[in-house]
């Protein structure tokens, strides 16, 4: 296997030979920390409240950094207990200084400056009464054919300077699910993601292996023309374009989630904020934890789509969102079941050098291809 970012995951996916790390940025107000020897206890309960304490391992997210960049505990600890926030209070704080706004304002805003989002998201076709995990989200050509289109004229909405883009990865998950390549038209399946994680190292890879990576990964959206490899290089190349990868993660299940809900860490590298002082991002920059929080979005239900960024070329947008599933289980909570599928976006626009993360400089991995799939394959071994 070949690819940065396998962050590990045990249980977690990995086939399509890209791997797993994940990360993110933003937010200031003080997380309320409290380190895993503290604690005794090692799982929590269902919560429902506006915030809650829960355990996080960071473990295979420091060996991903150790082995690949030679930076020593990029978190702290490998495992500590963090408060997670409730993202729709944000959103209500949001929507009320910007009921004068448009519909989508709100939603547009918090993903600016947490690098998530929730949005209204009720699909065409999908009936409480007929199954929908296992006759539509199974199924790629459903996918295809009604559910892309759909996810793409929401990002039409948030991005409308957007002149390229891209879909790849599909991924149903669940508590039940064991990995499953899936061959022909069955979407791939991959238990929950319980450690801390990143999609993808993108800086990592030359322009032509991120390219390969997704044209290989690529899911087909009906009346859209097929991934050309040639202009997509051009317009990040030659075009200094602005690119960016979003993650969008929906349940698929009638009942709202309560069991292992995705949290994403949105995350801040510095407290400076003069212009003149260059901005931090991942890898160069460890996540400053005294500035950066935790955030899930409660009861999550069918009709509404959760959109993070995994990536993006500029370096002032918070973005690489680690995430991982929240330990948070109990008896009476339904099992989770989940849709996730990633996104490459190109925007009409030039990224300012001084804010280009994408460029020749860049810190590189001290591991090639090859040897960053021998690592991620022994992580995971080690760890099953």
């Amino acid at each position: 296997m070949s690819q940065y970012s396998s962050l590990l995951q045990i249980g977690l996916l990995f086939f399509f030979s890209h791997k797993v790390i994940c990360f993110y940025s933003c937010h200031s107000i003080l997380s309320r920390r409290q380190e895993y020897a503290h604690h005794s206890h090692s799982e929590t309960q269902c919560f429902e409240y506006n915030k809650g304490l829960t355990e996080i391992d960071y473990s295979a997210a420091n060996e991903y950094i150790a082995a690949h960049y030679n930076i020593d505990k990029y978190f702290d600890s490998n495992r500590a207990y963090e408060t997670i926030f409730d993202g729709r209070q944000v959103l209500k704080e949001l929507e009320l200084k910007n009921e004068k706004d448009g519909h989508y304002k709100t939603e547009k805003e918090i993903l600016d400056l947490y690098g998530l989002t929730l949005y209204p998201s009720q699909v065409s076709g999908c009936d409480d009464n007929v199954g929908i995990e296992d006759q539509h989200w199974q199924n790629r050509q459903w996918i295809s054919d009604v559910y892309l289109p759909h996810l793409k004229s929401i990002v039409s909405e948030l991005f409308p300077n957007m002149v390229m883009s891209c879909f790849w990865n599909p991924m149903v998950r669940g508590s039940e699910y064991e990995i499953s390549s899936r061959e022909g038209n069955e979407t791939p399946t991959a238990n929950v993601a319980s450690l801390v994680h990143i999609d993808t190292d993108v800086g990592a890879y030359s322009l032509d292996e991120f390219i390969s990576l997704i044209k290989k990964n690529e899911i087909q959206c009906k009346n859209l023309p097929s991934f050309n490899k040639d202009q997509f290089t051009e317009a990040i190349k030659v075009g200094k374009k602005r690119f960016a990868i979003l993650n969008f993660w929906r349940n698929i299940s009638s009942e709202p989630v309560k069991s292992y809900p995705l949290g994403i860490l949105s995350t801040k590298y510095t407290s400076s904020e003069k212009d003149e002082m260059p901005v931090q991002t991942f890898p160069e920059a460890s996540p400053d934890m005294r500035y950066s929080d935790w955030y899930y979005f409660s009861n999550a239900t069918k009709d509404e789509v959760i959109i993070f960024y995994q990536y993006d070329r500029l370096s002032t947008q918070v973005s690489d969102l680690w995430h991982c599933a929240l330990p948070i289980k109990h008896e009476t909570c339904p099992k989770r079941k989940s849709f996730d599928v990633r996104m490459l976006i190109v925007l009409d626009e030039q990224v300012p050098l001084k804010y280009d993360r994408y460029n020749e400089g860049r810190i590189k991995p001290i591991l090639n291809l090859e040897e960053s799939g021998c690592f991620c394959d022994e992580q995971a071994e080690t760890r099953s």
